[in-house]
């Protein structure tokens, strides 16, 4: 048994199905499967019982990951006691914002990802991630959304993009330069997210020019959200990282208006060696992802006659 095989374990009591505890983890299926067999294994339980498509904790497997978690516990007390022991240290543990690899910077998602060994990652939402750094449970979070605002957070910002609409190929959209936020009422917004807070900005936006007449819906994937946008029509919200790779019979559109951008983000609190260590790894990897010919977070963006200047941030 080792910390990872728990950490594994107890993101498929979260997840409810490896295939999510994966995702959350970053990593395979395979790995997932196999702690919980190495587990199951070595201790001659059943920690797992299937339920329709879910995975279901047996009385054995409760009883087990009430020990594991403290046995985790103990670790992160222990390496918190002894910052300056190498060989009590475990990798810190940042958590990432449901849909951050995805609408990120190609390349400062290749080089973070490839940081695996040195960062824990976890999926978590977006609130949810700046929540666990407030209470110190982490040593720091990627997150994006429409707000940069952290309160009682260090913020390392990182990159910013324009807001961009999804639409169907055939859709009257389609063709158009870009899409006014008024043009969005009568209109099904599909939002990406587990967590409206992510959207907040938008939302407000829209109760300010009093454009009520929609309808928006939280849905989980991007594969989900393209199926709705073809079939049904709806409108999706997206970065630009889908510019170049929107899905199938999908294209991407901006929305014209200057208070609107994803603010992507590393959150943290000053303080221990395995933040600052955290830190410095999300730093070098914004270094060498913004010299990247793929930055878009420097491009230009034209809308008509309207344009944005440099979208970095300070």
């Amino acid at each position: 048994m080792n910390s990872q095989q728990l950490d594994y374990f107890m993101a498929v009591i979260r997840a409810r199905n490896y295939t999510r505890a994966a995702k959350q983890c970053f990593t395979s299926r395979q790995n997932i499967a196999h702690a919980v067999k190495a587990l199951e294994s070595e201790f001659h339980l059943s920690l797992f019982r299937k339920e329709g498509a879910n995975l279901l904790l047996t009385e054995a497997g409760a009883s087990f990951a009430a020990k594991a978690q403290q046995i985790i516990d103990l670790i992160d007390d222990m390496h918190n006691m002894a910052p300056d022991n190498e060989s009590l240290s475990i990798p810190p543990l940042v958590k990432v914002s449901t849909q951050f690899f995805n609408s990120v910077n190609a390349d400062f998602s290749r080089i973070m990802l490839e940081q695996s060994d040195k960062i824990r990652f976890s999926e978590d939402s977006y609130g949810n991630c700046i929540s666990a750094v407030r209470d110190g449970a982490v040593e720091g979070a990627l997150v994006v959304g429409m707000n940069n605002n952290f309160r009682g957070c260090d913020v390392l910002p990182l990159f910013t993009s324009p807001v961009y609409a999804l639409v169907g190929s055939t859709s009257p959209f389609a063709k158009r330069s870009g899409i006014k936020l008024s043009e969005l009422a009568n209109q099904t917004l599909l939002l990406v997210s587990d967590d409206a807070l992510q959207f907040e900005s938008l939302l407000a936006a829209l109760q300010e020019r009093n454009i009520f007449s929609l309808d928006s819906r939280s849905v989980q994937s991007t594969d989900l959200a393209a199926k709705l946008v073809v079939e049904f029509g709806c409108v999706g919200i997206t970065s630009e990282a889908f510019r170049n790779r929107a899905p199938r019979e999908t294209t991407t559109v901006p929305i014209i208006d200057k208070s609107l951008f994803w603010f992507f983000s590393y959150i943290y609190l000053n303080g221990n060696k395995a933040s600052s260590k955290a830190l410095s790894i999300v730093k070098e990897a914004k270094r060498l992802s913004s010299i990247s010919d793929n930055d878009y977070s420097s491009t230009t963006f034209e809308y008509g006659a309207n344009s944005f200047g440099s979208a970095r941030l300070p």
